[in-house]
């Protein structure tokens, strides 16, 4: 009789005790005894006055005017209020998680075109004054060809992994890979002198499947062997081996 309806947002609370010592009472309470001395301490509930209104609605000889309807309604609401109460934790703790970080700003994915920023008109026109642009006649063979063998002469590209420098060697070239299978092939055998400078990133430290098919990677398994990793050259590489 002394136990008190703490409010709401204890409701969980007081049918724990409630429970507790219907179960321990020395002298066993009917249905209807247990039905009048909940139903009272109740009425104090905001959550419960809908339900309350409807049963006092109800004829004394209906089912729900029982100490079991209102058992079983303090159970539904405790377990829904705990439900919404998980969800709106999970909601919280997944807008308060820190949103990845997008990649740095004119660093382009392997494979992704940069794009520059500049006027399309603008380069357009650029491209047409250097014979670059489509459809430019002679001019343009002329110029991808002093291109082509600026980059042999400038040591952008090292000549050891180039397209034109297979040999003999049966494999791939670099333009038959896919670029993002592509990495640094000395490297993988500790082999690359200059990382700083060098054109055939990424340094990886295991190799992909597809470098595997270049005809340097070829060249140098049947050499050395398999990679014996960055930092530790084979015995016996001599300076044509580097790059």
């Amino acid at each position: 009789m002394e136990l008190e309806y703490p409010g709401d947002d204890s409701m969980a609370v007081f049918k724990d005790k409630l429970d507790y010592m219907l179960r321990y009472l020395r002298t066993k309470l009917e249905d209807k005894d247990k039905e009048g001395i909940v139903i009272s301490k109740l009425r104090k509930s905001d959550a419960l006055r809908p339900h309350l209104e409807y049963y006092d609605r109800l004829p004394e000889s209906h089912a729900d005017r029982s100490f079991a309807w209102v058992s079983r309604l303090l159970d539904t609401l405790i377990e829904n209020a705990r439900k919404k109460k998980n969800v709106d934790s999970l909601v919280s703790a997944n807008a308060a998680a820190p949103a990845k970080k997008s990649g740095a700003p004119g660093k382009p994915k392997r494979g992704e075109k940069q794009h520059s920023g500049e006027d399309p008109q603008t380069t357009s026109a650029a491209a047409a004054t250097t014979g670059k642009g489509k459809g430019k006649g002679k001019g343009d063979k002329s110029s991808k060809k002093n291109d082509k063998n600026s980059k042999s002469n400038s040591g952008d590209v090292s000549g050891s992994d180039s397209d034109t420098s297979t040999k003999g060697n049966p494999g791939k070239v670099k333009t038959k890979i896919d670029p993002s299978a592509y990495c640094c092939i000395r490297h993988l055998w500790g082999l690359c002198s200059e990382p700083s400078k060098c054109a055939h990133n990424p340094h990886l430290d295991k190799p992909t499947a597809g470098i595997k098919t270049h005809f340097l990677y070829k060249k140098l398994s049947k050499k050395f062997g398999a990679p014996t990793g960055p930092g530790n050259p084979p015995p016996g590489a001599n300076a044509d081996d580097k790059t």
